[in-house]
């Protein structure tokens, strides 16, 4: 009897010390999160004026020889963040480009994404990449879209249509077809991302879409088209698949030809009256808010 108190009193206190150690444990790590940040914020503000004051004048060259920043260092974190900031400036961003570029930031990524490291570092590289907007990360980044975790290829996938270039849209459009397949990247994922690729890709996802036969591929690009600037080729497309045997693209090129826009463009409005009698619901809808 005694043996069995003494063994229940010993797993009760192996018990408290676990929780106490973790209660400790939680509470050390949000005090130093809270200091961490704090020293960033405290950063940010010495550095921003500094770093706004070099671009100006126009001394980045110098800026960066005289640079003892090391990677990964809180200095270093912190310089990013202005430098991100600065890149969303249409006039700052050529020199915060070239400053991330020539102070290592974009080597430093591209490392951490040929490295086998976790799902969080490959997606926070994959993210910067993107943010920086390097072209040199599209075939990376390209690779990176058939990753096992959904995570990391939807962070890739975006990635590459921020960096927003001829290649990078190639090489999204020769990708896309497999990633509608297997569902690794949601299609609402797929859509905002390549609208991040700006009106000016709207011509080439139409070619595409009309040389594809894959339904998925051309509702997606239909979705993706209604955010653009309507234009007749779009509209004309829209039209030739008010007949397409999938009903989700039926509902997309409805969708399409409702915009307000298109009121300028000649058409019979007779072709929508037989998607009013179409089998399926929402296409029967889409086609009375269109007429509407």
């Amino acid at each position: 009897m005694n043996n069995l108190q003494l063994i229940l009193t010993g797993v009760i206190i192996t018990v408290f010390c676990l929780i106490f150690a973790s209660v400790l444990l939680s509470v050390t790590r949000r005090v130093g999160n809270k200091r961490r940040y704090e020293k960033l914020d405290r950063l940010r503000e010495k550095f921003r004026p500094a770093i706004a004051e070099i671009i100006t004048s126009g001394s980045i060259d110098q800026f960066v020889h005289n640079s003892t920043v090391r990677a990964g260092s809180l200095e270093w974190i912190a310089t990013e963040g202005i430098l991100l900031e600065l890149c969303e400036q249409e006039g700052s961003k050529v020199h915060a480009l070239k400053l991330l570029e020539t102070l290592g930031y974009t080597k430093y990524y591209h490392s951490q994404l040929s490295s086998r490291g976790s799902s969080i570092k490959l997606s926070t590289a994959a993210d910067k990449l993107g943010r920086i907007g390097a072209p040199s990360a599209v075939e990376p980044l390209f690779r990176l879209i058939r990753h096992k975790e959904s995570e990391v290829a939807t962070v890739a996938l975006r990635s590459l249509c921020r960096i927003g270039t001829d290649n990078a849209l190639e090489r999204v459009l020769s990708a896309l077809p497999a990633l509608l397949k297997d569902g690794n990247v949601t299609v609402r994922a797929i859509q905002t991302s390549l609208l991040l690729f700006g009106p000016w890709a709207g011509k080439v996802l139409l070619q595409y879409a009309g040389k594809t036969d894959d339904p998925k591929m051309i509702a997606v690009i239909l979705e993706t088209l209604i955010a653009f600037p309507v234009s007749r080729e779009m509209f004309e497309f829209a039209l030739t698949k008010l007949s397409h045997p999938d009903p989700e693209v039926r509902g997309k090129a409805l969708r399409a030809l409702a915009l307000g826009e298109n009121q300028s463009f000649s058409y019979d409005p007779q072709v929508f009256l037989p998607l009013l009698n179409d089998p399926v619901w929402f296409v029967r809808l889409q086609a009375a808010k269109t007429i509407r």
